[in-house]
């Protein structure tokens, strides 16, 4: 059986090589142990202004010398996840945040330390929401609420959690935020059930308790010869 760590970042820009990590959130899936820190960037790091207005974090903070490196904070997160027995990382468009764990791997001679397997929790949503004719009242009401159509090949988390009846993710983002809110959705699909009671006021609706998704088709491994994945289509969206 799979031990599932879900993970957030919060980043100074869409690019892993240019930019960097700020923080980090994760839930351990079965216990809801939690996990944050945050650290600085490198000296060479560049900072997208856009990026901070979404995560709320000032230059000054995402730069201070006195906080941890990026590599001390993936050591941090690395122990953290073998405390807890992960045997897989996920999160939502998580190649992306996956790809900032690997250039402060390569950059700062690292080996990497956490699991090399991976659930994409957006890919989940899609095939097992968003292309599920028995999900088909859900999804027109948020088809007609957006203005989108059936064509849409991906689908921003709060607009997930909106189409199933759960609230948005609080404003500016915070890494362990965006990790529960993600758990929370992935905990619906695999057993029907909110993740944490923070969500005991919204009702889960039947169809979910009956979904019971099986994971186990969606894990992957992480290639960590690939690229670091860098895309117009990140946390930002």
């Amino acid at each position: 059986m799979e031990n599932i760590v879900v993970f957030d970042t919060e980043t100074t820009g869409l690019s892993p090589t240019r930019n960097g990590i700020v923080a980090l959130g994760a839930i351990d899936l079965a216990t809801g142990d939690k996990f944050y820190e945050e650290c600085r960037i490198d000296d060479d790091t560049e900072i997208n202004q856009y990026a901070l207005g979404v995560n709320g974090f000032s230059e000054a903070q995402v730069r201070d010398p006195n906080k941890q490196s990026m590599a001390e904070l993936e050591e941090h997160f690395e122990a953290w996840c073998k405390a807890h027995n992960a045997t897989v990382i996920a999160g939502y468009n998580v190649k992306f945040d996956i790809g900032f764990l690997k250039n402060v791997v390569t950059k700062h001679g690292m080996q990497w330390g956490l699991p090399t397997k991976y659930v994409d929790v957006e890919q989940v949503y899609m095939k097992e929401i968003f292309s599920n004719p028995d999900f088909d009242e859900e999804i027109n009401k948020y088809l007609l609420r957006t203005g989108e159509d059936r064509n849409v090949r991906a689908v921003k988390m709060d607009h997930a959690m909106e189409s199933l009846g759960m609230g948005k993710e609080p404003r500016p983002h915070n890494a362990l935020t965006g990790a529960i809110f993600c758990a929370e959705l992935l905990s619906l699909m695999m057993y029907g059930k909110h993740v944490t009671n923070d969500f005991d006021k919204y009702q889960v609706i039947q169809k979910l308790q009956q979904l019971q998704a099986d994971i186990t088709q969606y894990i992957k491994p992480i290639k960590l010869s690939d690229k670091a994945y860098s895309t117009d289509f990140g946390p930002y969206r």
